[in-house]
This record gives C-alpha cells, sequence and structure tokens, in this order.
C-alpha cells in the first residue's frame, strides 16, 4: 500500500513540476491571451466613455429586447392550473395484495469504528 501512494505522490508533485515548467515557458502567451480576452489593455477612460455611450460593454448585459420578442409576450400569458396536483410526502407503502405486511427496509450499517482502517 505503503508503493502506491509514493507512486501516486511521484506522479503528483511530478505533474506540479511539469506544469509549472510549462507556465514559465509560455507564461507572456497565456497572459497576452487572458487579457485578449478580457480586454484589459484597455483604458480605463475608454471603458468610461464606452458605458457613457452605451457601447459593447453595457449594450450585451443589458439587453431588454428579449421583452418585446413575442415568444417572450406569449410566455408571459401562459397559465398553468396546480390546483388538482397532490405533492403528498406520504411514505406510506401499499402493496397490491399483501393485506397489512408492511415492508420495512432494511440497510447495512459501514464501519462501526470510523477511525479504523481495516
Amino acid at each position: 500500500m505503503k508503493k502506491v501512494f509514493k507512486l501516486l505522490a511521484y506522479i503528483f508533485v511530478g505533474s506540479i513540476i511539469i506544469f509549472d515548467v510549462v507556465l514559465i515557458i509560455y507564461r507572456q502567451n497565456i497572459f497576452e491571451y487572458l487579457n485578449s480576452i478580457n480586454n484589459l489593455s484597455r483604458s480605463i477612460e475608454s471603458m468610461i466613455d464606452n458605458i457613457k455611450l452605451d457601447n459593447d460593454l453595457v449594450g450585451d448585459s443589458l439587453n431588454l429586447a428579449i421583452i418585446n420578442n413575442p415568444k417572450f409576450k406569449k410566455m408571459q400569458l401562459t397559465e398553468v392550473d396546480l390546483t388538482g396536483l397532490d405533492l403528498g410526502t406520504s411514505t406510506d407503502l401499499t402493496t397490491g395484495g399483501a393485506g397489512g405486511s408492511e415492508l420495512i427496509p432494511t440497510f447495512e450499517v459501514g464501519n462501526s469504528n470510523p477511525f479504523k482502517a481495516f
């Protein structure tokens, strides 16, 4: 068992070292890619101007055009009648022809001493 844990530890430490080496080598490319996705290279003034002019920063996230969509309006008019729905939480078991015999599920209990490994 110790050999398995040692092997897993070596694999884990080795993968962390390999990940670090790859990160060090390709660090500049990774950060340039992330900056291009998030537009972090833009100045704060240009972002504020875009917000004031209601351009790309706010236009996509606060677009309320879906409210005027006919499908949305039709969905708003839809009514669901839940008066006959029974959400009973009863756990009574009813058997077809058992006639009074109640089924009680049995469960095997796990390790009675959780601090003992085996």
